[in-house]
């Protein structure tokens, strides 16, 4: 049963992997395609790699954190729609054509 365990872990992991990197390169292309700079991409890349995947630590009940899930979870909600709203809508920098990566 072990082995089979290791197994299912390693499928998950290996698909969870595969996921976040597909639809970073979705929208690593999506932001060199709109943005046509290749500095923007490498940072963005840049600070992804440094930020590495969001730490769900806070839900476990054991966790230092898990006193302040009901805020960090509405935090989390808060930033996907803002970055969602800024750089598909370009709603913080003007008209579409001047979204949220103009900036870079």
């Amino acid at each position: 049963h072990e082995g089979h365990t290791s197994l299912v872990m390693i499928l998950l992991s290996t698909l969870f992997q595969f996921s976040y990197t597909y639809l970073f390169g979705l929208w690593s292309t999506f932001a060199y395609m709109r943005t046509g700079s290749v500095v923007c991409v490498s940072v963005c890349h840049a600070f992804c790699n440094y930020m590495g995947v969001p730490n769900l630590g806070f839900m476990d009940k054991h966790g230092l954190l898990y006193q302040y899930k009901a805020l960090i979870l509405p935090t989390y909600a808060v930033g996907i729609a803002l970055f969602y709203r800024g750089f598909f809508n370009g709603v913080i920098y003007g008209s579409h054509e001047d979204g949220l990566l103009a900036v870079l």
